[in-house]
């Protein structure tokens, strides 16, 4: 008996909600040929890439998480990678640094201008009311 099923089913769990525009999630073999991955909206099956490198510490129950730019796309992310048990695959999981980062980024932002508009009204001097 012979079960086929489409690669992208594999990435169909891809959730923009979770994982965001530039995230990603693939199944990698031992081999380095990815089964199925998903960046985005495009999918795409077949890239080569270095299995040790994508999947650090195969063998160890928990999986790694690192942050590094991607080689099959340049997207430097957050990723973690977990053999599966008994089968020569991995999956792989990364969110986009730009992304997690961006509401931190927007917030850092307004409090430096926030500071910078104190600091300014301090160094004016006392209001008027305060004599």
């Amino acid at each position: 008996m012979l079960l086929a099923v489409e690669a992208s089913y594999f990435a169909s769990g891809y959730d923009a909600s979770q994982l965001g525009k530039h995230g990603m999630l693939g199944l990698l073999g031992t081999d380095g040929v990815f089964r199925a991955r998903r960046t985005g909206e495009p999918f795409t099956a077949g890239d080569a890439v270095n299995y040790a490198t994508a999947v650090p510490g195969a063998d160890q129950e928990d999986p790694t998480v690192s942050l590094s730019d991607n080689r099959w796309d340049g997207v430097r992310r957050y990723t973690g990678a977990q053999q599966l048990y008994e089968f020569p695959l991995a999956v792989i999981v990364g969110l986009s640094e730009e992304e997690q980062l961006a509401a931190t980024e927007r917030n850092a932002r307004v409090y430096l201008w926030r500071a910078a508009i104190g600091s300014g009204l301090l160094v004016l001097g006392p209001p008027c009311w305060a004599a």
